[in-house]
């Protein structure tokens, strides 16, 4: 190994090890795994090219190989090296939801949306069924790559709840690259899933959608929607 690049590892080990998490940004922590995952001099450069083209931390590990492989120095191996830090994301936040078990709250619907979508790289569309006490029978990602009720059928929201025969329902969606406001759209997508959950007898009691950096709840907000 280059002498100077394993200097500068050591440097950025130790940098690392000093600090606390809050006190390194997220263009350094990138700088520094790509410094020491891959012993590569040009990590600064590489590091200031992936945020000039995806902005964020998050949006860089979203990314997918063949994208990052257009970025200067960026070969194979390190492209799926950076994906990867995708997977494990959404691992480590679907594990954050056992200790989740009731949302009868707000705050827990919205730390378990987040949970469930925000590492979502599309918009999705989640069924959580709940018993009596609101505590969670079953949830499910029923819909990939839109949110409103044209790309929803019926069909499928009344099969996601049917065998669980849930006391309460709450549909979840996300905006991957946005705010968590609801649209119009957003709107007539709970009127009309609530119809077709009253329809079967089924009580759906809330809305949650999920941002990039937030999350709203519609019981919490817009609470007239949910009122019989």
């Amino acid at each position: 190994m280059n002498t100077d690049i394993k200097d500068k590892k050591e440097k950025i080990k130790k940098s690392f090890f000093s600090k606390s998490t809050e006190e390194i940004s997220d263009r350094e922590l990138l700088e520094g795994i790509i410094a020491v995952a891959f012993s590569c001099e040009d990590a600064k450069a590489i590091s200031d090219s992936l945020f000039a083209k995806y902005n964020t931390l998050g949006n860089i590990v979203k990314a997918d190989v063949p994208s990052l492989l257009k970025l200067d120095g960026i070969n194979e191996q390190m492209a799926v090296f950076i994906s990867l830090h995708y997977s494990l994301r959404q691992k480590m936040m679907s594990e954050r939801n056992f200790k989740i078990t009731n949302l009868s709250s707000f705050d827990a619907r919205k730390a378990y949306g987040a949970n469930l979508l925000r590492t979502q790289k599309t918009e999705a569309v989640a069924v959580i069924n709940l018993d009596k006490n609101m505590d969670i029978i079953s949830s499910s990602v029923i819909s990939h790559g839109g949110a409103n009720f044209s790309q929803v059928s019926p069909s499928e929201l009344i099969k996601a709840v049917m065998y669980e025969q849930p006391k309460y329902i709450i549909i979840m969606h996300n905006h991957p690259d946005g705010n968590s406001n609801p649209s119009l759209q957003d709107f007539n997508f709970t009127v009309n899933a609530k119809e077709i959950f009253n329809s079967v007898g089924f009580k759906l009691i809330d809305h949650v959608i999920i941002g990039s950096d937030s999350e709203y709840s519609m019981s919490e907000s817009a609470g007239k929607y949910f009122t019989d």
